[in-house]
């Protein structure tokens, strides 16, 4: 009986062809790629933890609920901002942008 490869679905179809052409241009691929794979989760986890501090350092704690210090918040980067909110259901960048600009307040509650 003889096996019928089946590109039906991408990653039948990147493990089929993609992959024995990368494995031809360089013998290591599949090596390099978990290496460059683990230090991406490595760097994601620093960055994680540096947003944590972050958040951690411009808040506050009032009854269980959580301050962040609008005037604080808005001295990070966009990056830090979008990553702060976005676990507060702020995911556009127009909500988040109102959130500075808006006139009223230097904190907001959740």
């Amino acid at each position: 009986m003889r096996l019928i490869k089946k590109n039906d679905y991408l990653r039948n179809k990147i493990r089929n062809e993609i992959v024995p052409k990368l494995l031809e241009t360089n013998d290591h691929f599949l090596e390099n790629f978990k290496k460059s794979s683990s230090y991406l989760n490595q760097a994601k986890d620093f960055i994680q933890k540096q947003i944590e501090e972050v958040e951690n350092s411009i808040s506050t704690f009032n009854l269980e609920k959580r301050i962040l210090s609008k005037q604080k918040l808005a001295k990070e980067s966009d990056f830090i901002k979008f990553e702060i909110l976005k676990k507060y259901g702020f995911n556009k960048e127009e909500e988040i942008r109102k959130i500075f600009t808006a006139s009223t307040g230097s904190s907001f509650f959740f």
